[in-house]
């Protein structure tokens, strides 16, 4: 473009040494002619500026895990045809979408929109910002670009999308019941069964009254007292991992759908249970105690913003909960040191309820492993979660599918 504009500059410049020099018509005219293009240029270019609109429109703003979403620009013309418009985009680095930065260029007709569509996959959950970085406008000759801040056209920017987590990986079976969802069921503060229900989609096999169900000719699950007592307690230390780039990204990713995974089965148990995690937006508390808020409790886990240290002061209601007996409490924590954790060692009670899953840090395999046998010491089952596969849990993706059949 700065070639072209000093080209047209330049035989501008010399069609005038021409007329000065000799004083004939044909250079002249031509003088005129390079004048008319430049004042066309100049109002074509302010005229787009005025008529060029731009909007983003979103197939969902929550997107599963691993599967593709769409999102779309819309660029439009309001009053006048805009000949040249560059908008560039930039999408976080672990998202499938191609080079972080992209550029579209674009020529939106008269009162119409010129789409341009992003198909996007993220393959971790968590808050995905999509952000349009620049928009320049060209005038028809191409001799002039202006910048324009993307602010003056859109509301919000970036967009932030929700990448829900999945319930079926990370945790597999054996790990899932022995050393978790078993503690749970046996603790005293579980509730015994006091009536059946008929079976209904997404319900537990091992809910099934199977005698009941022979007897009746139809599927019963049973129906369990609900009390305070068996109230389950879920904490997540949301203090930033020690890994950075992607690896960051991904030890969050093991650790938003671990936990998703143990929320998924302590529903399908019938267990009621309170998320709880630091958040400076609310008190960072969800009651998921029904199958008809599931989504939403992945929304919430979705949702959750890490910080460098969680303040002590929610350390302490955390540890209130432990001391006073009410729940039994599971831990997700991504820790290599024992301050994130530290209100579950520094006043005395009993941990007995208490288990601590720890989502792997690459290269702090030591320091780990120290801080399991410190837990296992204070009473506290410890867990090392395996490193992220890509394995489905079928004791948590395969039950209902299994159950329905069964009803069928």
């Amino acid at each position: 473009m700065r070639r072209r504009r000093f080209g047209f500059f330049l035989l501008w410049a010399l069609c005038l040494w021409a007329v000065l020099y000799s004083g004939m018509a044909v250079y002249y005219y031509a003088f005129f002619l390079f004048a008319i293009v430049f004042v066309i240029s100049v109002l074509q270019l302010l005229l787009s500026i005025i008529s060029f609109g731009l909007r983003t429109n979103l197939s969902s703003r929550t997107a599963e895990k691993k599967q593709p979403f769409t999102w779309k620009l819309l660029p439009k013309a309001r009053s006048l045809p805009v000949a040249h418009a560059k908008v560039s985009v930039r999408t976080p680095d672990a998202s499938q979408a191609g080079p972080a930065t992209r550029d579209y260029f674009v020529s939106p007709p008269l009162y119409s929109t010129a789409p341009v569509s992003l198909s996007i996959v993220s393959p971790y959950c968590g808050v995905l910002p999509l952000e349009v970085t620049g928009i320049e406008l060209m005038d028809i000759f191409g001799l002039w670009r202006v910048k324009i801040s993307p602010k003056r056209y859109l509301s919000k920017n970036p967009v932030y999308v929700t990448i829900l987590p999945d319930s079926s990986t990370f945790l597999n079976s054996s790990l899932l019941y022995d050393e978790i969802m078993l503690p749970v069921r046996k603790t005293r503060e579980r509730a015994e069964p006091v009536g059946v229900r008929e079976y209904m989609r997404g319900d537990n096999m091992r809910s099934i009254h199977w005698k009941y169900s022979a007897r009746i000719g139809k599927l019963h699950v049973k129906e369990y007292e609900k009390g305070a007592k068996e109230l389950h307690l879920i904490y997540l230390d949301l203090t930033e991992s020690v890994l950075s780039g992607e690896a960051n990204i991904k030890s969050k990713d093991q650790m938003l759908c671990s936990a998703a995974s143990l929320c998924h089965a302590l529903l399908m148990e019938q267990i009621p249970m309170v998320i709880m995690g630091y958040s400076t937006k609310n008190d960072g508390r969800f009651s998921l105690v029904h199958r008809g808020v599931w989504e939403n409790a992945r929304i919430f886990l979705a949702q959750r913003e890490f910080v460098d240290e969680v303040p002590s002061d929610y350390k302490e209601l955390i540890a209130g909960y432990v001391l006073a007996e009410k729940s039994t409490l599971t831990v997700f924590s991504m820790a290599v040191s024992a301050g994130p954790l530290s209100f579950l060692t520094y006043r005395a009670g009993d941990y007995s309820s208490v288990s601590v899953c720890m989502i792997p840090q690459p290269g702090y395999q030591l320091e780990q492993h120290a801080l399991a046998h410190l837990y296992s010491d204070k009473g506290m089952q410890a867990i090392l979660c395996t490193p992220s596969v890509s394995v489905p849990n079928p004791a948590v993706s395969s039950v209902p599918a299994a159950a329905e059949k069964e009803a069928q």
